[in-house]
Parts: C-alpha cells; sequence; structure tokens
C-alpha cells in the first residue's frame, strides 16, 4: 500500500513540474516582444564599482523610460515583469533593477566575491549612476521614477536632490512617517479585532508593538511578527496571496535557478541577510517624508491599495494635501493591498497611465 501511495506522490510531482514547463513556455510566447523597435533585454551593467543586473523591456525604445526601484529592502520584482507591467510596456520602456545587495546582484556578487555595503546613500549613489546611464542610452532627458514600498524612500530622497533627471514620480504604497504608520496599523487591527469580539488580541498586537519601538537590534524580527499578528485584521481580500506569489514566479519565463537561491536565502530569514541589510532597515524605520521637506520640483503621483496597511494609505492622503508640486494627484485601487500593482496589475496599469497622460 505504501509503495502505490509513493507512486502516487511522485507521479503527481513529475505532473506538477510538467504543469510548470507547459504553463511557463505559454508564459515566455505570450510576453515576447515582436515589435520592430522594441527591446527585451536581462543584463548585468557596471553600476557603483559592481555588477548590477537589469531587465529592460518595451515594444518601442524610444518611448519614456520608467525605471522601478524595488520594495524590501532584499525585495525585487524583476522576474515578475511580465505578469504586472504587459500594458504598460505598449507605451513605455520598463526597467527592473535588483539593487545591490538583493536578487541577481547580490547573487552575482557572491560568486564573485565582491564586498557588500549597504547604506541609502550609496543605494541613492547607484541610482543616480543608473538614472544617467538610461538617460544616456536611450536619448532622453529625463526618465520616470517609480517606487514601491522601501523603493519610496529611495525615490523621494532621489527627486529632492536630482529633479533635472526626472519628469515625475510616482510613489505606489509610499511611505510617509513609518513609525506613525505602524501606530496607525496596529490602532485599527486592534479596534477591528474588538468588533469581532477577540479576546486578547489587543494585549498580544500591544505587547509586541511594545518590543518593536524599544528593541532596535530586533526591528525586522519584531516588524515581520507585528505585521503578522495584524495582518490577520488588515489584509485586504484582493491581495494576491503568498501561493498566487510563488505560482507567478515559477511560471514565469523570467525566475532563473538565481532568483530561487535569492528568494530562499532572504526568505528563510538569514542572519547574514539580516545583517547586511541592517542600515537600510534602520533607515525604513526612522523614516519620515515631512524630513526632508514637502516641496518637490517635478509632478509627483501615489497608487495606493485601498486595502493597505503596510504604508497607511490614510497617511497618503494627508500628505497630498501637504505637498508643493507642479502636479499631484493620489489613486486609489480598490479591492488591493499593499502590493497594488500585482494585485490588480491591469487597474493599476490603466490608472498609472491615465495619471502619466495629464502631466
Amino acid at each position: 500500500m505504501l509503495k502505490y501511495i509513493v507512486l502516487i506522490l511522485i507521479l503527481a510531482f513529475v505532473l506538477f513540474i510538467l504543469l510548470i514547463i507547459f504553463v511557463r513556455r505559454n508564459n515566455r510566447n505570450a510576453s515576447q516582444i515582436r515589435t520592430e523597435n522594441g527591446i527585451s533585454e536581462s543584463f548585468y551593467q557596471r553600476i557603483g564599482g559592481i555588477d548590477q543586473f537589469l531587465n529592460i523591456r518595451g515594444n518601442d525604445r524610444s518611448n519614456p523610460v520608467i525605471l522601478v526601484l524595488h520594495g524590501g529592502p532584499g525585495s525585487p520584482i524583476s522576474f515578475l515583469a511580465g505578469f504586472w507591467q504587459k500594458s504598460l510596456e505598449k507605451e513605455y520602456t520598463m526597467v527592473n533593477w535588483d539593487q545591490r545587495g538583493a536578487g541577481r546582484t547580490a547573487v552575482a556578487g557572491r560568486k564573485n566575491k565582491t564586498l557588500e555595503i549597504l547604506s541609502t546613500d550609496i543605494i541613492l549613489s547607484d541610482l543616480d549612476e543608473l538614472t544617467l546611464y538610461l538617460k544616456g542610452r536611450f536619448g532622453q532627458e529625463k526618465i520616470y521614477l517609480l517606487g514601491h514600498s522601501w523603493g519610496t524612500i529611495l525615490g523621494s530622497l532621489y527627486v529632492k536632490n536630482h529633479p533635472e533627471n526626472i519628469r515625475a514620480y510616482i510613489g505606489v504604497g509610499q511611505a510617509v512617517d513609518m513609525p506613525e504608520g505602524e501606530k496607525l496599523a496596529k490602532d485599527t487591527a486592534i479596534l477591528r479585532a474588538e468588533d469581532k469580539k477577540d479576546e486578547g488580541f489587543r494585549e498580544k498586537v500591544e505587547h509586541c508593538y511594545d518590543i518593536f519601538t524599544s528593541v532596535k537590534e530586533s526591528d525586522m524580527k519584531n516588524f515581520m511578527r507585528l505585521h503578522a499578528l495584524c495582518g490577520r485584521y488588515l489584509t485586504s481580500k484582493g491581495a494576491l496571496s503568498t501561493g498566487k506569489m510563488i505560482w507567478n514566479a515559477v511560471t514565469s519565463p523570467d525566475f532563473s535557478g538565481l532568483d530561487a537561491r535569492w528568494q530562499v536565502f532572504m526568505r528563510f530569514g538569514s542572519p547574514r541577510f539580516l545583517s547586511l541589510n541592517a542600515p537600510l532597515i534602520h533607515s525604513v524605520f526612522e523614516f519620515r517624508m515631512a524630513d526632508t521637506g514637502l516641496s518637490y520640483e517635478v509632478p509627483v503621483l501615489f497608487i495606493s491599495g485601498d486595502g493597505d496597511w503596510v504604508t497607511p494609505y490614510p497617511l497618503i492622503r494627508n500628505l497630498v494635501k501637504s505637498i508643493k508640486a507642479p502636479s499631484k494627484e493620489m489613486i486609489l485601487i480598490e479591492n488591493a493591498g499593499h502590493n497594488c500593482y500585482l494585485d490588480r496589475p491591469e487597474a493599476f496599469s490603466k490608472a498609472l497611465m491615465r495619471a502619466l497622460k495629464k502631466l
């Protein structure tokens, strides 16, 4: 009997692998750039003295460039480009970048024994070099800058210092005031839990929050623990499930063993990852957008899911009222969470393209 169960499990596993191969092949065919002046490249570019991974796609290389700054720190999305940016590729040249210390850039550095030193200032320097490279390569005076989550910290800082390089700044899940955001999310989760008569929830969350706000050396662990607790009542119904996210990754034609190595290294909370990213994580937890001033020389656009409590959308709504810029707008994507561009890619793309055409 046991022998038959083992054979069935092996057969099921083989069929599952074949299904992944079949779907990957279909996705590869569907995502091919076939236009004469199109571009579809994945390569390493020397930036800041090390090789850094870029994925560039678009139907016409003369289209405006959008540089995507991924979240995290350490959560690149270049292998998911084909899942969420198909519509955008028709009108824009999309550039996904695995930042220093993340994704294929980090894996390549480990292989070549490149010394990894991370700080917000170093990555901002990399960003400036990359921006100048893209401007030169595509012959454009300015490019669009799109940041998500941690990437919004980089993006909002960069456009303050280098408005001459940026056509407009797009903050997706914009970090506004991280300490205030954590408190707002915690309080909202407690109120919802009490409505559901969840006894003991307040005590557990308040205890975790107290640790999070007082023990700086364990910020990331307590941050993840706090979000796991609050997520019971703050997760959007439209948010992409972990299972669906994994499926989209492994069936993506851009997903490779290098991406798998990084995801395993990161997701299992490697002490080396936490140590490497400690300076960046500190920057996240201490970030307040108002500290650098709320006056911008470029148009600013914020897009959030209406269920985003990682970077709470009410704070972003209030932020827009205070910002001074040539133009400013906030767009709320319904039935979406923190990763609104993954939760509802078509709705996100349509909203973004419509907003950019008005600038």
